[in-house]
């Protein structure tokens, strides 16, 4: 038995040997590249790696982790300690039993992550392709986005590749060539000035200070986001916190000048969009439709921002008060159509069609205008403490239930409309055009969340209208 457990003991020293041996190769290189999707090598997965290699060419090192769940939504950051297993598999592929934001947090970590422990620390986290709509509000629940928020919050700097479709026959070929030439103008940004493949991500482990000014929150009071003076006032007066070095850190323990200097040039806009892609606190989002051909438009490419996109009607009342009616939902609008004035009737159009067609019409309801006649019908017809409404089935309870009521409701996907929006994901993509946004990996206001005149400055397009702070 001891006589067995040598020959796997020197396979060990062998194998951390050979990852030794190949972080030293790797870092003469620049970092590599962590790939992390569903679908195993011959679907989204597999075409992210493609489009990686066709990108930063075959020698660059590459982490690929398929997702059972390919990768959509799951447990993330947050949900309680939990365990999760990453297998070797067949095809140089690691295996893991978590979301692909699980996976991300748990390669990515740069003392006990996956990178680390392979010798192969990142310059870029790649996510995807997935088939999964990430336009406009639909980014809020795409798990590629999550996950490639988690490895930018580790200061990782990221792409998040979704067809806006959950088909599972979407072709992901166009998806790949697209997101090739992305990658290809990322890495650009990402390379040492003086050329060469992307070192490992500068910002991981992150840097607490100093905070980065140009371009960002942390700005606030200063001509870039100027303030009144008593505003102004309060913020130089707030404490730093007892037993912090001011001196550490200027952006919490210095003065803040209300006025002063000029705001940031154009290129100067670029470069700080640069810099917080650089560092993960803004991250890529690139979604192609299916139908996608780059050869076939003069400007494949958007520079986008999100659309405007909302499901009117998602919800469905299976079961109502005793005596009542069923009603809201999409059932109720669709039969109240014959009678409602102010509805319209609304072109369909899908991703494979190049413009709107009356085929597929249907009838949309102005619920808010509806609501708003309501109330204005109501204003004046009830007494007391409700505003003059009437009061509801309750009484003045509200909304308190009777023993043993209860009520069921169908949720569903309900009408997806889009309004026009210059520069929307959407509208790119119904268009037949790759649509590249710029996310901000930190919430509004954070110190290092972009101010909107960088963002603004994110939608300038060059050629082929891939964003021109890429190229």
């Amino acid at each position: 038995m001891r006589g067995g457990r040598g020959p796997r003991a020197g396979g060990a020293r062998a194998r951390a040997r050979g990852r030794a041996a190949a972080a030293r190769a790797g870092a003469a290189r620049g970092g590599g590249v962590l790939v992390v999707g569903g679908g195993g090598p011959r679907g989204g997965l597999g075409a992210a790696v493609a489009a990686a290699r066709a990108a930063l060419g075959p020698a660059a090192p590459v982490v690929a982790v398929s997702v059972g769940g390919g990768a959509g939504p799951g447990p993330g950051p947050g949900s309680g300690p939990r365990r999760v297993t990453m297998r070797g598999g067949g095809s140089g592929v690691w295996h893991c039993d978590g979301t692909a934001e699980e996976a991300v947090v748990a390669a990515v970590d740069p003392t006990a992550g996956l990178c680390a422990r392979l010798g192969a620390p990142p310059a870029l986290c790649l996510v995807g392709v997935a088939r999964e709509p990430a336009l406009g509000p639909d980014a809020a629940g795409s798990g590629a986005v999550h996950a490639a928020r988690a490895a930018a919050v580790a200061g990782v700097p990221a792409v998040a590749a979704c067809v806006p479709s959950r088909a599972p026959g979407a072709p992901l070929g166009p998806a790949e060539t697209a997101l090739a030439e992305v990658l290809r103008a990322a890495a650009g940004v990402l390379a040492e000035p003086g050329g060469g493949a992307p070192p490992p991500a500068r910002n991981s482990p992150r840097a607490h200070f100093p905070f980065p000014a140009l371009g960002r929150w942390s700005a606030l009071g200063t001509a870039q986001l100027p303030v009144d003076a008593a505003l102004a006032a309060s913020l130089q007066g707030e404490p730093a916190g007892e037993g912090f070095a001011a001196a550490d850190c200027w952006s919490l323990g210095g003065g803040v000048d209300a006025g002063g200097g000029a705001p940031p040039t154009a290129g100067e806009l670029r470069g700080a969009v640069r810099q917080a892609f650089r560092e993960g606190d803004a991250f890529l989002t690139v979604s192609v439709p299916p139908a996608w051909d780059g050869r076939a438009r003069g400007r494949p490419f958007a520079s986008t921002r999100p659309g405007v996109l909302w499901r009117q009607e998602p919800v469905s009342a299976a079961a109502g008060p005793p005596g009542g009616v069923p009603g809201g939902g999409a059932g109720a609008g669709a039969e109240a159509g014959s009678r409602d004035l102010f509805g319209r009737s609304l072109p369909r159009q899908t991703l494979g069609d190049a413009q709107p067609r009356g085929e597929g019409a249907a009838f949309v309801p102005q619920l808010a205008t509806a609501a708003l006649l309501r109330a204005g019908a109501g204003a004046g017809a009830g007494e007391g403490g409700n505003g003059g409404a009437p009061e509801g089935p309750w009484g003045a309870e509200g909304g308190a239930p009777a023993p043993g009521e209860a009520f069921e409701f169908d949720l569903g996907e309900g009408t997806l409309l889009h309004d026009a929006s210059p520069r929307g994901d959407a509208d790119a993509v119904l268009a037949g055009r790759a649509a590249v946004t710029l996310a901000q990996t930190w919430p509004p206001g954070h110190a290092f969340a972009l101010l909107d005149a960088a963002l603004a400055e994110a939608l300038r397009e060059g050629p082929g209208g891939m964003p021109d702070w890429l190229l």
